[in-house]
């Protein structure tokens, strides 16, 4: 196979490893600026990409892929843990002994400080109504204008947020789940906003809910809505969700999460790198985490 055209994986999400060392083959599931979607016959996906930041179910080249190779929808990719073989082209993308295994930094709850975390999820919240408000482009998500509305204490509009607070308020896990199972799908594109949302949520309650909520079981809540979302959503959000109810998201997601627990750069950083994950995805993470840690009665007593 030398004779073909080849790329390098300079790193591996810990999720598309795995999938390498038990599927055989994927079809093209859609192509963006950003990289390549390939779906698995198990509706595993995978991100083929030349972006820096890693993902849990991305694969990180060096290089991009080249113009010629914007492949038609089910074009066959085989796989195996050394390498990606696009058929059609006959390109590789080679997994070597010395790429990276991705995963996301564990936090440390030695650097927790109560006190200066609340701080942190106001700073970074007041941080993202400011950007989304001085945004000119004028697309902004339904979790988006619920974030800037409720920012600016605007009224007139159904808030999320303020619902989903509630609903945490009853400590019932059904009414949980009744009120995250219909944000499933919520929205348009590959990640619906409300899958998003979703996801933030789930994040927030795997790093911080023995802090937050202590004595609120949210284990059979999640696992149901991971296992709702493969029925309801896109297989994108799926996937995503997925993630997300074991902790692992993409690197600016991470990242976040790593601020908001520990510190060290500022809001203003953390909410530039969101705004660059996907149209509106990171804002509307940032809300569904956001939402989980100020709905906590250990934050209003903090507050």
């Amino acid at each position: 196979m030398d004779g073909n055209a080849y790329l390098t994986a300079a790193a591996i999400g810990h999720f598309a490893y795995e999938i390498l060392q038990t599927e055989i083959d994927a079809k093209v599931w859609g192509n963006t600026s950003k990289g390549l979607f390939a779906v698995t016959d198990k509706k595993r996906i995978l991100f083929i990409s030349g972006l820096r930041f890693k993902g849990p179910l991305t694969i990180n080249i060096n290089g991009k892929l080249p113009a010629h190779q914007i492949l038609a929808h089910e074009t066959q990719l085989l796989l195996s843990p050394n390498q990606i073989r696009i058929i059609e082209s006959g390109l590789e993308i080679r997994i070597k002994l010395q790429t990276q295994v991705w995963t996301p930094t564990i936090l440390n709850k030695m650097d927790f400080n109560l006190a200066a975390f609340i701080n942190r999820s106001k700073l970074i919240r007041c941080e993202m109504v400011n950007q989304l408000s001085n945004n000119k482009s004028g697309f902004t998500s339904y979790i988006h204008r619920n974030l800037v509305n409720q920012g600016q204490a605007q009224e007139g509009h159904t808030n999320i947020e303020n619902n989903l607070k509630s609903v945490l308020s009853s400590r019932n896990e059904g009414v949980t789940f009744e009120y995250l199972s219909n944000l499933l799908g919520c929205g348009e594109g590959l990640t619906p906003s409300g899958d998003d949302f979703i996801c933030g949520f789930m994040l927030a309650a795997h790093a911080w809910k023995e802090i937050l909520f202590p004595s609120f079981a949210l284990q059979k809540t999640i696992r149901e809505i991971v296992e709702l979302a493969w029925e309801k959503t896109t297989t994108l959000s799926a996937n995503l969700i997925a993630c997300a109810a074991s902790g692992s998201a993409d690197e600016r997601i991470i990242h976040c999460m790593k601020w908001l627990n520990s510190g060290g750069n500022s809001a203003a950083l953390m909410t530039e790198e969101l705004l660059s994950y996907g149209s509106s995805s990171g804002s509307d993470t940032l809300a569904g985490m956001l939402t989980f840690i100020q709905s906590s009665p250990v934050y209003y007593q903090k507050s």
